[in-house]
């Protein structure tokens, strides 16, 4: 272990993380004959193997692999905590990016939480890369991101998720709208109203379809489809149409008697907010650290 460098540390975790060497090759910007050549290295000075090579497969680590993989991540840590307390210019061009993906409410919403991880873990170089389309877990599992924020229906995240927030969703209308003065508002009126979607390759609209699907609402002619937050609350305040909104977002509307919230006769089910993490993260401090930030950005109001 003595004649190991630290770039050689870095190369082999990289390849554990990403699962492959051309990736690692990608990640680093050096060639895959460099990642091999620093791997075969590394082999000889220990005298065992620390990939099974099977052409074509992802790089599986041999029980001595994992052995290495255990203290390198903590070694690689603690030197860039050094490089970082001894003001080394080293450890600033020695960054690693972590690529942030989720529903961009979600990452707006912790935008404070994610700008306070940064100066926390300033050896950390953060990319948020806001994504409506797709699931997040999904985009952590396929490598391409480090850090996913997920949201579903209480109940709904894959178990992979950490789930920090939980979020009360509800249909509002403008204070002029005929269904504002109603105690209580049918499924039946609900479906005769017309709705403000978000656009349907939206996670978000996902959400909210399947809520309405639980409560049977179905069939709403559309007044509006768009993912602007500013016109459709123009068009919600003109009274002719509803829309399903986070509590958070309409409060201060509902506050200021601009929006009313419809009394619905079964209580929409709550969304919940979760993170995912990549592997090369899941077991790091950095990742109980994310979430904790996550979970106290969520409930500031």
């Amino acid at each position: 272990m003595i004649g190991l460098t630290f770039r050689q540390l870095q190369v082999f975790v990289e390849v554990v993380d990403l699962g492959s060497f051309r990736a690692c090759a990608e990640r680093l910007a050096i060639t895959q004959v460099s990642v091999s050549g620093h791997v075969r290295a590394m082999e000889r000075m220990i005298g065992h193997s620390l990939f099974q090579r099977r052409q074509g497969a992802t790089s599986q680590l041999t029980e001595n692999g994992h052995r290495l993989y255990r203290y390198a991540v903590p070694m690689l840590e603690q030197a860039q905590n050094l490089m970082r307390e001894l003001g080394s210019d080293a450890a600033g061009r020695s960054r690693r990016r972590l690529i942030v993906t989720g529903p961009g409410y979600v990452t707006f919403r912790l935008a404070e939480a994610l700008a306070e991880f940064g100066q926390r873990y300033p050896q950390y170089q953060i990319e948020i890369d806001p994504n409506d389309s797709h699931p997040a877990a999904e985009a952590v599992m396929r490598g391409e991101a480090d850090i996913g924020f997920h949201i579903g229906l209480e109940g709904s995240l894959p178990p992979a998720c950490e789930i920090f927030g939980r979020e009360e969703i509800a249909f509002y209308v403008g204070r002029d709208h005929p269904l504002a003065r109603r105690r209580s508002v049918s499924v039946a009126e609900l479906s005769a109203c017309p709705l403000i979607p978000l656009p349907r390759k939206d996670r978000l609209r996902d959400v909210i379809d399947a809520a309405m699907a639980r409560l049977g609402i179905a069939g709403n002619p559309v007044a509006l489809q768009t993912a602007n937050p500013r016109l459709a609350r123009q068009t919600l305040f003109q009274g002719e149409a509803m829309a399903c909104l986070f509590a958070q977002m309409a409060r201060e509307d509902v506050e200021a008697g601009k929006l009313v919230a419809l009394s619905l006769p079964e209580q929409l089910p709550l969304v919940e907010v979760g993170i995912v993490f990549s592997k090369r993260l899941a077991a790091r401090p950095v990742a109980h650290a994310l979430l904790a930030l996550s979970r106290e950005g969520w409930m500031v109001r």
